[in-house]
């Protein structure tokens, strides 16, 4: 995808990026936005994209379809909103804001300072650097990679990594709740006199970087995976309640739909989340919302197979794309559940650019001129082990996902 907008040239987004359906913009990770604000941005989506809105696996939102004449009406939409970018590197938290009651500590405060402080980065390190503050709770964010880890420890402390996921971080020490602003700076500092783009993985000595504020710590312990879709008790009897995209995308006026039923509902907020769900927070009743949720298409269960296929926009809505992977991805979810319940996944890609993922998945199909490839425990631009007429392809998925005889 190619950057076409210099940064804060649209308040409230990252830099608009072309992709085969016209400009995709991405909104800043600020945290929960207001239900009213989350359907000010369907809205904006609807009447200057292309009416689709997504929630990215890393828990950003974005819409597609802009044009270069309507991307700063978007931009201004969500400034309306609320929503301003200030640049700099990311800052991912958990989804329920220091509202989960699982938590080791309230981390808001800390969230906050870290994206203030963050700012003064913005084109001086590479766009992809990111920063991730786990409070400790149920919701955490151990699957996801990012330049700098914090994660909160019962004593009070977090513990502090580089470069990558909670398993292949490199583990620094552990750094003091005062303390933690200071190193998250100090590492970005470092990245920044290596040019704009380096990444934290490039620093020859990030343990010397935080000497003066990291202490030892015990190793940090593997936690079951976080499970965003669902029901989470909050305090005062309240429930946050997570629900999925499928495939990642909806359309901006079912969204609008879902957003005024949680502020009907009591809701006071809605947070985009990884795994690409929504969170609906502070629910009185969570049951009455999975509902509404089911009802209008959303995955409102952790076992819902379309949660194991990606796919990207696909054809009509981009340009690029040689066959309807939305439109497709529903039935390929139901004919390969045998596949999907082993934990495997599919990956359904409009042409081998492979927008949606890099991953390699059980099975990978992929639109071409001459048909649809598929893939077997492979990733977008490995060899086929075969190409089918795209009319085929969904058998060719039924074959393949039934198990073979013990």
């Amino acid at each position: 995808m190619n950057r076409v907008a210099r940064r804060g040239a649209c308040p409230g987004l990252l830099d608009p990026m072309q992709t085969g359906d016209g400009l995709l913009a991405r909104l800043p990770q600020t945290g929960a936005l207001a239900p009213a604000a989350f359907a000010a941005i369907c809205r904006a989506a609807a009447r200057h994209g292309n009416g689709l809105v997504e929630v990215t696996a890393r828990g950003s939102l974005q819409v597609r379809g802009l044009t270069p004449l309507s991307v700063r009406a978007f931009a201004e939409a969500c400034a309306g909103a609320g929503i301003v970018g200030t640049g700099g590197p990311v800052v991912i938290a958990s989804p329920l804001g220091g509202r989960d009651a699982s938590a080791v500590v309230d981390s808001a405060d800390l969230v906050v300072a870290i994206r203030d402080a963050v700012t003064r980065y913005a084109g001086k390190v590479a766009p992809k650097v990111s920063i991730i503050v786990d409070d400790g709770g149920a919701l955490h964010l151990d699957a996801l990679c990012a330049d700098i880890r914090l994660r909160a420890l019962p004593d009070g402390r977090y513990a502090l990594g580089m470069a990558g996921d909670s398993v292949s971080a490199c583990a620094l020490g552990a750094v003091r709740a005062g303390d933690a602003l200071a190193a998250t700076v100090a590492l970005l500092d470092a990245i920044a006199t290596l040019g704009r783009d380096a990444r934290a993985r490039d620093l020859a000595d990030a343990r010397g970087v935080v000497a003066a504020l990291a202490e030892a710590a015990p190793p940090v312990q593997a936690r079951p995976p976080a499970r965003f879709v669902g029901r989470h008790f909050l305090a005062h009897g309240r429930a946050a309640v997570g629900i999925g995209l499928a495939f990642g995308q909806s359309e901006a006026k079912v969204l609008e739909t879902l957003a005024a039923a949680a502020m009907d509902m009591g809701a006071t907020g809605i947070a985009p989340a990884p795994e690409r769900t929504l969170l609906a927070l502070e629910l009185p009743d969570g049951d009455a919302f999975a509902r509404l949720a089911a009802r209008l298409g959303f995955i409102t269960r952790a076992d819902d197979p379309r949660r194991a296929i990606i796919a990207c926009a696909g054809a009509p809505a981009c340009a690029a794309a040689l066959i309807p992977t939305r439109a497709m991805a529903a039935e390929v979810a139901r004919v390969a559940a045998p596949l999907l319940a082993g934990g495997g996944s599919v990956h359904v890609s409009g042409c081998a650019k492979g927008c949606a993922s890099r991953a390699p998945a059980a099975l990978t199909l992929v639109g071409t001129a001459a048909g649809a490839a598929i893939i077997r425990d492979g990733r977008v631009g490995d060899a086929p082990a075969m190409i089918v007429p795209v009319r085929e392809l969904v058998g060719r998925v039924a074959a393949l996902s039934v198990p073979e005889p013990a």
